[in-house]
């Protein structure tokens, strides 16, 4: 019974995602190539005290 559910949560997911990601391309089109590097840099900066403290650990 836990495989069915596992495969079905994960049917479920996936169709979230391809979704999710049809609306990203569809919504910005030729400027999503803009926005990926803006993503990144922001994670970055929010990932950064953490990257920070565990090369000061090492």
């Amino acid at each position: 019974m836990s495989w069915i559910k596992d495969r079905l949560l994960l049917l479920i997911v996936s169709i979230i995602v391809a979704l999710g990601a049809h609306f990203f391309w569809s919504s910005l089109g030729e400027y999503a190539f803009t926005v990926f590097p803006l993503i990144v840099l922001f994670a970055l900066l929010i990932e950064r005290p953490w990257l920070k403290k565990k090369r000061s650990e090492k």
